[in-house]
């Protein structure tokens, strides 16, 4: 996840529809930052109506696509950033950092990790949030939405039927 805010479609059977992505309810830009908000809550409104015969719903076979492979360095960086929140809690802030820079080496691309180590400087994080922005250059600190339908999937799992619509 990016930032707030992330939605997350999970429909009445606890099962992950669509997987995290930028949930603005409107359009707007700000700086090189572009926010497809209208097309979102266009795309969400048609799930609540239809269930799992939106258009937008995604099949467990496309959802699996969607979602990053986690590499064996994302793994460990999940690891350092745990032990930095641990040693954190303990008062142990020197430890803290640096399982935190650890984190942030191996997986450079996770916010979370960087606005973690960030949080406890409110000076640091403006200055080092605006240098990482800048440093994206033409990267988009918001992923573009993918609400295009999926093509059908060829001989994989279908989305699963409820036998109903949205209660909604």
């Amino acid at each position: 996840m990016v930032n707030v805010p992330t939605g997350v479609w999970i429909d009445e059977e606890g099962r992950i529809v669509r997987p995290p992505e930028t949930a603005y309810s409107q359009d707007f830009k700000l700086g090189n930052v572009e926010v497809q908000g209208a097309a979102y809550v266009a795309a969400l409104r048609d799930w609540v109506k239809n269930g799992a015969e939106s258009k937008y719903a995604l099949t467990p076979a496309q959802l699996r696509r969607r979602f990053a492979p986690r590499n064996d360095d994302l793994r460990r960086a999940d690891v350092h950033f745990r032990l930095g929140a641990l040693f954190k809690q303990r008062d142990q802030t020197k430890l803290a950092k640096k399982h935190w820079a650890a984190s942030q080496k191996l997986n450079p691309d996770s916010w979370n990790y960087h606005r973690q180590d960030w949080s406890y400087s409110p000076f640091d994080r403006s200055v080092k949030f605006g240098m990482k922005v800048a440093g994206l250059g033409d990267k988009p600190y918001y992923p573009k939405l993918d609400l295009e339908p999926p093509e059908p999937d060829e001989g994989t799992e279908e989305r699963p039927k409820t036998g109903k619509k949205a209660p909604y």
